[in-house]
């Protein structure tokens, strides 16, 4: 079983569950979902990972595989998905299916320089993680609890 991520940009009402969970806000984290330019953008922008695309067109399912180029059997992967895809000009509802949360992460700071600050949440019940443009994915990984080694 894997973990599914949501990403929603911060409307006023998921800054006020954030704040209600003690997650911190940006201040003018004003933002909107990606167009699906700004999606294949940043996918086709990444750096040791292959990226194939299924576009089944206006109203239906597209996703987007991405694998490690080094090591595609045990290396780096997600499942980026759009369950109803819309005109290319209308921003896109994107969502994670399972992977690897670093290359998740990655991928969203990427997204988040042109559409503005993205909540990720998983689907574990571990607090989401506030991702603003031009942050460092490695800095936010570090901080993350989902990221956490758990106690054994």
């Amino acid at each position: 079983m894997g973990v599914l991520y949501t990403v929603t940009p911060p409307t006023e009402e998921v800054a006020e569950w954030l704040g209600d969970l003690g997650v911190g806000m940006p201040r003018n984290s004003s933002s909107r979902l990606p167009l699906l330019h700004e999606v294949r953008t940043a996918l086709d922008s990444l750096d040791g990972f292959s990226v194939e695309y299924t576009d089944n067109g206006i109203g239906s399912h597209w996703q987007a595989m991405v694998t490690s180029v080094d090591d595609p059997d045990t290396g780096g992967w997600t499942l980026l998905n759009i369950t109803n895809r819309k005109d290319d000009s209308e921003p896109q509802e994107i969502w994670f299916e399972k992977g690897f949360p670093e290359l998740i992460v990655e991928i969203l700071t990427q997204i988040s320089s042109s559409c503005g600050t993205l909540i990720l949440i998983p689907d574990t019940g571990c607090r989401p993680l506030v991702i603003p443009p031009r942050s460092d994915p490695r800095l936010l990984c570090a901080q993350w609890e989902h990221l956490e080694p758990t106690n054994g």
